[in-house]
């Protein structure tokens, strides 16, 4: 169990040293939020448990994760996500496995509203997951709600344009 867990921790240290290598400001992260390294460490290596989690985060390079205010956690752009630091570790692990899947499988109406259905389906994909890690991770699922908030969101931001 032990040699489990250290080898699980030492994967996700590496996923953090493998950033991506874009120049970097004195503070990479968007004014309200801050890195918080030992905290996405946390968060990447209890992810790192679930076959489905180690699955995300041996996709790809684990984007740089700002802690701050957010309702629900979204990603900046492709190489930031925000992450609340009121969730747990376990919620914050479930949450970033939701968004590296918008990452690896395309960003939600990032073609537009003319592919509003594949947004909504990308978005109920990582709600799923989300749901599957968070079971995996002894949380309960997300409300039915915070599902048909977003996907209601989309639709509004679409009827506006």
């Amino acid at each position: 169990m032990i040699a489990s867990l250290v080898a699980v921790t030492s994967f996700a240290v590496g996923l953090l040293a493998a950033r991506p290598s874009e120049p970097r400001t004195s503070e990479p992260c968007p004014p309200g939020t801050s890195l918080d390294e030992v905290r996405t460490e946390r968060a990447a290596a209890l992810l790192a448990t679930p076959s489905a989690g180690r699955a995300l985060l041996a996709h790809d390079e684990l984007p740089i994760v700002c802690w701050g205010p957010s309702e629900p956690a979204v990603m900046e752009d492709r190489s930031h996500v925000r992450l609340d630091p009121r969730a747990s570790d376990r919620e914050a692990a479930a949450r970033l496995g939701h968004l590296l899947l918008h990452l690896r499988d395309g960003v939600p109406l990032a073609e537009g509203c003319g592919a509003l259905a594949m947004a909504e389906s990308r978005e109920r994909e990582a709600h799923a997951l989300e749901d599957h890690l968070r079971a995996e991770l002894g949380l309960v699922p997300l409300e039915a709600a915070a599902l048909e908030r977003v996907v209601s969101g989309y639709r509004d931001r679409c009827a506006a344009r």
